[in-house]
């Protein structure tokens, strides 16, 4: 969903500061379940920090990415404004999701 886009540009922001970044979506969570843990960890890679951004309540990734991923979500809702607006005040934004992933890898 619109989460793509935003990671494309967090990825971009981050190449600039040497993090490489690789976007994978998921668009049915169902049919990534469904797969092999041996796909799921191919496709994951293996040992490297994983961060999964969902525009609403992103726990339900918790199970794919595992406990040391990083999960960019949302735990309230109710706010009422444009969808750009929305998507900067809760870092739904490149470069906000660009600090919290510099953020959680120490950097």
């Amino acid at each position: 969903g619109s989460e793509v886009a935003v990671a494309c540009d967090a990825a971009a922001l981050l190449a600039e500061s040497g993090i490489a970044a690789r976007v994978i979506s998921a668009p049915s969570l169902e049919l990534l379940r469904a797969q092999t843990a041996a796909y799921r960890a191919a496709l994951l890679g293996p040992g490297v920090p994983v961060v999964a951004i969902e525009a609403g309540s992103g726990e339900a990734l918790r199970a794919l990415i595992g406990p040391t991923g990083l999960v960019i979500g949302m735990d309230r809702f109710g706010a009422s404004a444009s969808y750009q607006a929305l998507a900067k005040h809760f870092g739904f934004v490149g470069d906000a999701v660009a600090a919290r992933v510099r953020s959680f890898l120490g950097r």
